[in-house]
């Protein structure tokens, strides 16, 4: 939208006109975990947790969902591995390497709390991806098996998981755009815009938060 254009402008200017070293000690603080994170989670709250808006949801709260606890440098999904499921981060953080014809890999994405994971999966039934856990995490897990029962049950349901799987791919998208078209510095700070946009809708501070990928990967 217009008003978030010029968000990520004025935020750009602030980010371009700091130094590198400002950035990044705002950068490394620490943001803050709640115990009530690993708990269960019941539709309603996923819908919440997506950031995305739902008449049924109320009707979900007694189905539960299952999640997955995930450490640091494991694996979530691998590239080529059947798509069985989705998977929607509740805490903690990922990054997302694809590899080319020549086997060169490449960091595409840093998924994070409310981020879809999977949605390349539902092409040839195969993800194209690899995943792995930046820090110790924790995920929603959306069996194939489930995604049908709770479309089957409720009306709707099935049209939000397909605006999820839009909004991840777009996202990619932009992130793969970003990687052709621009130099590293802009790149730098318009990831650090859009991470701090992320971490404001999430409700935590928009200027400090915490970086868990290194600068290599960063590059």
């Amino acid at each position: 939208s217009c008003t978030q254009r010029k968000s990520e402008i004025d935020m750009f200017q602030q980010v371009s006109s700091a130094s590198p070293k400002t950035v990044f000690v705002r950068a490394f603080s620490t943001v803050p975990t709640s115990s009530s994170d690993h708990a269960e989670l019941d539709v309603a709250s996923l819908v919440a947790l997506l950031g995305m808006h739902w008449s049924g949801a109320q009707s979900c709260l007694e189905e539960m969902l299952s999640h997955r606890r995930i450490r640091a440098g494991q694996l979530l999904i691998a590239d080529q591995e059947s798509a069985k499921a989705l998977y929607v981060v509740r805490t903690g953080a990922f990054k997302t390497v694809a590899l080319d014809a020549e086997g060169v890999s490449q960091i595409v994405g840093f998924p994070m709390r409310g981020d879809l994971i999977g949605a390349d999966g539902f092409g040839d039934g195969k993800f194209c991806t690899s995943v792995y856990a930046l820090e110790d995490s924790d995920v929603i897990v959306l069996s194939m098996h489930r995604l049908a029962e709770l479309s089957a049950r409720y009306p709707g349901f099935e049209q939000l998981v397909y605006r999820c799987m839009a909004r991840a791919l777009v996202r990619e998208q932009d992130q793969v755009w970003a990687l052709g078209s621009q130099c590293a510095s802009a790149r730098l700070a318009q990831f650090l815009i859009r991470l701090s946009m992320h971490y404001a809708s999430a409700g935590y501070s928009p200027k400090h938060f915490l970086l868990r990928m290194t600068r290599t990967d960063l590059a």
